[in-house]
């Protein structure tokens, strides 16, 4: 039992870490599709090749145990669930998936690590384009929290990180139609005032999947008719009042 309870806080504690990305990934940008930007920076190095500046050897400690866990409980057909051996879960996939990169490893890549990452990518291409989507039969811990969409937030978030790597070409292919179809969903998503569906978290929710949309136009997708000025009006409106409600 303790086991599960530690699975399940560090999932979400990752995936409030990769949510917090939005801080710094600017939101206010206009209607229509997001402007040019930059080429990205290289892909960061393999974990272990390079120090973080500002890190100690304490917080370094901690990220290897973490990672250590969450290597533990990886399901066998790529997926991770909410429970060690539970039931796949795509946003909780798609959140360690983002904690995986973050540390500097790729799918394709040799060494355990790379083939973790890459059972992990095709389980959640794969299960974008099944006729439900990432979308569960049952309400799950993470929709509960932050609202049905976050499964195709997280996947689309997550597989737009992986394109350009080196994988075969047919899996790439699978993660540019998965990366299209979680777009189109998200597109369709999107409310009248901006927001999308979020639980008791639409602020992070709507944050999260305008990053998701500029993610997937940043790796090469185009994006129509998602309006990032209803999406930062909706933030600004609940910020106004500094209750951020």
């Amino acid at each position: 039992r303790a086991h599960r309870a530690g699975c399940r806080r560090a999932a979400f504690a990752f995936l409030l870490l990769a949510s917090a990305a939005v801080l710094s990934h600017g939101l206010s940008r206009g209607d229509g599709p997001p402007e040019e930007v930059p080429a990205a920076d290289p892909v960061p190095p393999a974990s272990g090749d390079a120090e973080i500046p500002g890190t100690t050897e304490a917080s370094r400690e901690s990220v290897r145990r973490a990672l250590d866990f969450l290597r533990g409980c990886q399901n066998p057909d790529g997926s991770w669930g909410h429970d060690p051996g539970g039931p796949p879960d795509a946003g909780t996939t798609a959140a360690v998936i983002l904690c995986f990169l973050g540390d500097g490893a790729q799918p394709g890549r040799a060494g355990e690590d790379g083939r973790r990452l890459r059972r992990a990518v095709s389980y959640l291409a794969r299960v974008a384009q099944e006729p439900a989507g990432p979308h569960p039969q049952g309400e799950t811990l993470l929709q509960r929290k932050l609202g049905r969409d976050i499964h195709a937030m997280y996947a689309a978030l997550a597989l737009s990180q992986v394109v350009g790597v080196p994988l075969p070409q047919e899996e790439q292919e699978r993660v540019r139609r998965a990366i299209r179809r979680m777009s189109k969903y998200l597109v369709d998503a999107q409310r009248g005032d901006g927001s999308w569906d979020g639980g008791w978290a639409r602020i992070l929710s709507t944050a999260v999947a305008w990053l998701a949309l500029r993610t997937a136009h940043e790796a090469g997708h185009e994006i129509e008719a998602a309006s990032s000025a209803r999406a930062v009006a909706f933030l600004r409106d609940r910020f106004a009042d500094g209750g951020g409600g």
